[in-house]
């Protein structure tokens, strides 16, 4: 309960647990859009624009690296890969995999709806805030 407070809402959560972070159309191609989501740092990417032959790709994953809590928006992204600015390493902004060095910790990757011009995620509070807040009450 404490903890919830510290969540902010910065777009209304639908009735199906989804919330709207932004419009494709706020979105470059392969240029990174952070967003704060209840209080979580995402970050945004469109892998591909829409075309004939292929379906829009937009990527979520968490902007705080899982290995040191660096800040991934000022890391060096190439391709569908983001490296942290603090030690290098490298992650797969598909997947959450560590490209290098081999089998580091997972990036926290969100699952994406496109709905019209409108991005949604849906956001879960991390483990650890379950179970305080859990431990609180």
């Amino acid at each position: 309960m404490m903890l919830n407070r510290l969540f902010n809402k910065d777009a209304p959560e639908r009735d199906d647990g989804l919330v709207q972070v932004a419009k494709v159309t706020e979105l470059n191609p392969h240029k990174l859009k952070r967003v704060v989501v209840e209080g979580q740092p995402i970050l945004l990417v469109l892998l591909e624009k829409a075309t004939q032959n292929s379906n829009l790709v937009i990527v979520a994953f968490s902007s705080i690296c899982p290995h040191a809590l660096g800040d991934l928006s000022q890391g060096y992204l190439t391709k569908a890969e983001i490296d942290c600015p603090v030690h290098y390493y490298r992650f797969d902004i598909r997947t959450g995999a560590c490209n290098y060095p081999k089998d580091g910790p997972k990036l926290r990757i969100y699952p994406v709806i496109i709905e019209g011009n409108d991005v949604l995620l849906k956001i879960e509070k991390p483990k650890w805030m379950e179970q305080a807040d859990d431990e609180m009450s």
